[in-house]
């Protein structure tokens, strides 16, 4: 008894642990995007050509716009502590009290931050108070109060649209403060930016005074299957998962699909870039089982990570490669696929081996040990 209430005791420790290793949001939510009052990082529309506070130049930005981060579990800030967004500017819908007492996360001095943009690549990274590192390959900066906040390259879709990308993916401040000032603040998997680009409707040449740009947004993508199994869930690292359907398995599929079929795109990639997508079932997945890809009629079989049972599998695309990408458009992959296949029968999954295999094991073990006894007792009786 008292060795079943230790490990009892273990256990709830375990799982204290684990619970407070998540650093919750204001309202306990595991992410921006599950807080009640949250608002999405919204579009960039930019004013005149000029300069933000300190005088970096660029166009700046016209009209009041959001930007969520979000810190990773465990991780302290020197500005923020364990709170896990910044808004610019201030969200009516943001809690007021909702700071650290020596720092406000409702930014509204909009109007001093900038954005410059070079095709060519070749831009300044401020860091803070002016310093600057000069980076050939950035094309773009998004910069207020003498820091460079997002910065990256440009990708041409060919198809007359372009996406002011951030690099690093999910990348805010790109550079390495100098302590005291942040020092904590960088970006080393502590933290993620919610924008993981900006879309825009014409060339790079284009941009200027009036332009629009539009965010494309991490976060996952949820549908209904096809079959009605269940949601099932998409998630693409780097990358933004669009247009999340579900769709009948066409005919003459070489296995089963239990969960039907799904088409979609990733946005928010480099031209060439290789994306892990992450895809939660309603279902088990039988060891076996391929990412089996559906074009012009024929079929392509995919090899699938984390293939150990559970509901959750992983999938990895490439832009440009077939089969995994569908479409000529650089820095966008278009696919058509599902999970299926794999062989049926308790063999596929690995918990159902011990179970099948565990009665067979037993009956064994009982028959000897009850002889065992027996031959025992009729030793003590003739004794």
């Amino acid at each position: 008894m008292k060795r079943i209430l230790s490990i009892s005791i273990a256990l709830a420790l375990i799982a204290l642990m684990v619970t407070s290793s998540v650093v919750a949001a204001w309202d306990g939510a595991e992410t921006i995007r599950d807080e009640t009052f949250y608002v999405p990082s919204s579009q960039l529309t930019l004013g005149a050509w000029g300069a933000d506070y300190f005088g970096n130049p660029g166009y700046v930005i016209a009209d009041p716009f959001q930007l969520n981060l979000e810190y990773q579990s465990g991780i302290l800030d020197s500005d923020i502590a364990n709170i896990n967004t910044y808004f610019f500017p201030h969200n009516d819908a943001y809690p007021p009290d909702h700071t650290d007492g020596s720092w406000n996360k409702n930014f509204s001095d909009n109007d001093e931050y900038v954005l410059y943009v070079n095709p060519g690549g070749g831009c300044n990274i401020y860091k803070y108070q002016g310093t600057a590192t000069y980076d050939p390959a950035i094309e773009w900066t998004l910069t207020g109060w003498n820091q460079t906040i997002l910065a990256g390259e440009i990708v041409d879709h060919g198809d007359g649209t372009i996406t002011l990308l951030v690099v690093p993916s999910g990348t805010y401040r790109p550079f390495v403060n100098d302590p005291p000032v942040n020092n904590v603040e960088i970006f080393s998997g502590q933290m993620e930016c919610e924008v993981l680009g900006y879309q825009f409707t014409g060339g790079a040449g284009d941009i200027g005074a009036g332009s629009v740009l539009v965010p494309i947004l991490r976060g996952s993508a949820e549908v209904a299957t096809e079959t009605g199994t269940g949601d099932a869930s998409f998630t693409a690292s780097p990358g933004a998962v669009e247009d999340l359907t579900a769709v009948a398995t066409p005919a003459g599929a070489p296995n089963e699909f239990p969960h039907g079929m799904f088409t979609f795109k990733i946005t928010g990639i480099s031209t060439g870039e290789e994306v892990t997508l992450t895809i939660e079932l309603p279902d088990p997945v039988p060891l076996g089982t391929k990412w089996w890809k559906y074009r012009s009629g024929s079929w392509y079989p995919l090899n699938i990570g984390s293939n150990d049972g559970d509901n959750v599998i992983t999938v990895t695309l490439q832009d440009g490669v077939f089969p995994g990408d569908e479409d000529s458009v650089p820095g966008q992959i278009t696919d058509q696929g599902g999970p299926g296949g794999g062989a049926v029968g308790w063999e596929t999954y690995p918990v159902s081996r011990a179970r099948v295999l565990l009665p067979w094991i037993a009956l064994p073990a009982a028959i000897v040990a009850g002889a065992s006894l027996l031959a025992v007792r009729r030793r003590r009786a003739q004794s």
